[in-house]
């Protein structure tokens, strides 16, 4: 370990809670699982009787969701806690309670998205929300129970992409660290209030 580390202790509990960088999380594994179970629940409540291939379908999308649901509650439990003293020129990148490893900041950056990467997908959001309101009030006077829960389903969908192109795109950035023996970047998402404490006097 490099021996500047020294300032940076082998345990989260020792770095003072005023001073850690949690890292923020949007709701897109959730948002995907969703339209999974939309499309299962379509499969399922389809007028025709279920042939194998419309079985396969059901059985595959109800499984990608389990899986994209127990991922998203999987890295939420544990999440990424950043620390870098003073201005120091390395960052402790904490997990599970203890370092995982260290990194210098004179190569790790932010990830600069183009201005249409960013404004373009929210330019989406009123018309979508628009049309989750129509489809959630034809929906809801459906004559079957498939009917009336179905839009419950796109609604939660669109609410949970929604709000992470928000998250995401204007009240969060990417920071990039790169790996110690592998090359790219691991991509961490942080508030954007914390970037001048991981980066300001940037060595």
């Amino acid at each position: 370990m490099n021996p500047q580390s020294a300032d940076l202790p082998a345990e989260l509990a020792a770095v003072p809670e005023g001073e850690r960088i949690q890292e923020a999380y949007g709701w897109a594994p959730t948002a995907w699982g969703l339209s999974c179970l939309c499309l299962a629940w379509l499969t399922l409540f389809q007028p025709a009787k279920l042939g194998s291939s419309e079985a396969g379908i059901l059985a595959g999308a109800l499984l990608l969701a389990g899986v994209l649901f127990l991922s998203d509650l999987r890295r939420r439990r544990r999440p990424r806690t950043l620390y870098r003293p003073g201005q120091g020129p390395l960052l402790g990148i904490y997990r599970d309670g203890k370092l995982q490893r260290t990194v210098e900041l004179a190569r790790s950056t932010v990830y600069l998205r183009r201005a249409l990467n960013t404004w373009g997908p929210l330019t989406l959001l009123p018309l979508g929300m628009v049309a989750c309101v129509l489809f959630l009030k034809e929906g809801m006077g459906g004559a079957t129970l498939g009917e009336r829960l179905l839009p419950l389903l796109v609604l939660g969908f669109c609410l949970a992409l929604f709000s992470t192109l928000i998250k995401n795109r204007l009240r969060c950035e990417e920071a990039l660290f790169p790996y110690p023996n592998t090359p790219g970047y691991e991509h961490i998402l942080v508030p954007k209030a914390a970037l001048k404490r991981i980066f300001g006097g940037k060595p």
